[in-house]
């Protein structure tokens, strides 16, 4: 019966020793694993995940062709492009053509003043004229000038004579037209040689 029971024990302890010697094997198996990924420092990549990683498209100068007086100028000077393959975009603007000057005196405190000093004005021999509408109804206009030096020679003259006239700008705003494309300065030059306008590099915009 004892001899029984020592044989019994003998094949346990065996099974726990052989379970702990795997064991063992396993948990070394491992270890190494996590050392060489830690002695590498970085994780393998597959391929296809190489693949995925966005690449920055070069893109050329941008050019900007104008301005352009009309749209049907705009719109030959695109379609010059658009046959050597060159896409671009026609972009309208509000421009300040030129500046004229208004020499007035500021506006009377009413209408009969106006008049009245109107009259006065007129019998000096003064060309003048009321201004009856907008901001400045009631003021008296002595000319509207395209050149500065002329209306303020106006002026000093109009102040000498003990009148309060004052000069205010007029500005003149248009619409002109330009061409914008991403494409290489110098093939613009020939293209455009017959026209009136400015070619120049810009800073490319977000499309």
């Amino acid at each position: 019966m004892l001899l029984k029971r020592a044989f019994v024990s003998l094949v346990a302890l065996n099974a726990l020793f052989v379970l702990y010697v795997v064991m063992q094997k396993s948990a070394s198996s491992e270890e190494g694993v996590s050392k060489t990924f830690d002695q590498h420092g970085e994780a393998l990549v597959l391929v296809a995940e190489v693949s995925a990683i966005p690449v920055k498209k070069v893109v050329d100068a941008c050019v900007s062709v104008g301005p352009l007086e009309t749209l049907e100028l705009a719109q030959q000077a695109y379609q010059r492009l658009a046959a050597r393959n060159v896409k671009s975009e026609i972009v309208e603007k509000d421009t300040l053509a030129s500046v004229d000057y208004w020499v007035i005196i500021p506006p009377r405190p009413s209408e009969r003043q106006a008049l009245r000093l109107l009259k006065q004005l007129q019998l000096a021999d003064i060309d003048s004229y009321v201004v009856t509408q907008g901001d400045y109804a009631n003021a008296i206009s002595l000319g509207l000038f395209t050149v500065q030096s002329s209306a303020h020679r106006i002026k000093n003259k109009m102040v000498s004579a003990g009148f309060d006239a004052i000069i205010q700008e007029i500005p003149r705003r248009q619409i002109r037209y330009w061409l914008e494309a991403e494409s290489k300065l110098g093939s613009f030059e020939a293209v455009f040689r017959d026209l009136n306008v400015k070619i120049s590099e810009k800073s490319c915009k977000s499309r």
